[in-house]
């Protein structure tokens, strides 16, 4: 991706050999960068992904904000490529920012705290879903750029049930 591009989303199936890859942006690139397979999803094809409801309202939303708050800021996110897993949401974030971890953290408090689901962090980090992660260890936490509700703030108690509910 040249430095001009100030979000980039890749949806693609590395099992399907229409399916795409996994793009990769240039060293002048610096917009928010997401990669999202969805090889474990054996609902879609290259030819029916378009097509997906899923899908749709995944991405609709984020065509919306682009529209609605113009160009992200400048506070560039962490690149990110995940792997949507079968059965789970399928969920689309633009990048991703930095925490570090508490004391007691699990993928799983980290995902209660930021209002995703625990598959991501665990996977964006290479973690064990219930082991411990480290007191002050540096993780990955997906985002929206333009959402409230997502990892660019840690979750309210009203946010969390707020996502909790619609998970």
């Amino acid at each position: 991706m040249p430095p001009n591009i100030e979000r980039f989303i890749n949806l693609y199936q590395s099992t399907n050999s229409l399916g795409g890859g996994a793009a990769r942006p240039s060293r002048a690139f610096h917009g928010e960068y997401a990669t999202v397979n969805l090889a474990d999803r054996h609902e879609m094809t290259h030819i029916t992904i378009d097509k997906m409801l899923a899908l749709h309202h995944a991405i609709i939303p984020k065509f919306l904000e682009a529209v609605s708050f113009g160009s992200p800021p400048r506070e560039a996110g962490v690149p990110i490529e995940y792997r949507v897993p079968q059965g789970a949401r399928v969920e689309v974030w633009d990048s991703g920012i930095k925490a570090h971890a508490i004391a007691e953290d699990t993928p799983e408090a980290v995902a209660e705290r930021y209002g995703v689901p625990t598959w991501v962090v665990a996977q964006l980090n290479k973690l064990v879903l219930d082991e411990p992660i480290g007191s002050g260890k540096d993780i990955v936490v997906p985002r929206m750029v333009f959402a409230p509700t997502t990892a660019s703030l840690p979750k309210t108690p009203v946010a969390s049930a707020d996502r909790a509910i619609r998970r």
